[in-house]
């Protein structure tokens, strides 16, 4: 294959996408490389609706799931004297997310210590269309209680997420629970000395 020489007028602004480099092409590449003023607003079109889309549908995995979820378990935590709260907002990128965030220690203040918080996360990443849990059950010095998936869509349901809560939660009890002392081992065989 040849490649023709660029046919560039002085002035004009070369980019890889101008037609001078498309001539360069073979033709059955060429059509892969030109897009139209209808096909480009057409592909724009359909990205912001399946963004769209996804946002709805974390919207209301969040209104109808997550929050009275998180409300709940807040609310019973702080009846129980255990700080909690539930915080809805946007990461850095512009992801929305839910969080709970609590402390298993009826005498601690919520971001005094955050090394001593459990957080619980529910994320929606736009770019990839994907729910992402996310969670840190015991961020203590020498502990990596961490737990992250990411889910698709359709798997973001009453049942999965309120699964993944117990898990987490399971999982910060027990790695408060204080260390238990073995037990002295205790022979089967009673042994009396003769007299």
């Amino acid at each position: 294959m040849t490649l023709a020489p660029l046919d560039v007028t002085p002035g004009s602004t070369l980019t890889p996408f101008s037609t001078p480099h498309l001539r360069r092409l073979p033709r059955e590449l060429q059509k892969f490389f030109r897009f139209g003023t209808s096909e480009m607003t057409n592909m724009t079109q359909a990205t912001q609706t399946a963004a769209q889309t996804f946002q709805d549908k974390f919207a209301e995995i969040t209104l109808t799931v997550a929050k009275p979820m998180f409300d709940e378990f807040s609310f019973d935590a702080t009846a129980n004297g255990y700080p909690a709260i539930v915080e809805e907002s946007r990461d850095n990128n512009g992801d929305p997310f839910i969080s709970i965030r609590f402390i298993l220690d009826r005498n601690a203040i919520l971001g005094e210590h955050p090394e001593n918080e459990c957080l619980f996360v529910l994320k929606g990443i736009l770019a990839e269309k994907q729910f992402e849990v996310s969670a840190a059950y015991d961020q203590r010095p020498g502990k990596n209680g961490l737990l992250y998936e990411k889910l698709e869509t359709r798997m973001a349901n009453h049942t999965i997420i309120e699964d993944r809560l117990t898990k987490f939660l399971e999982a910060a009890m027990a790695s408060r629970k204080p260390p238990v002392a073995p037990k002295p081992l205790v022979s089967p065989i009673i042994w009396k000395a003769r007299n």
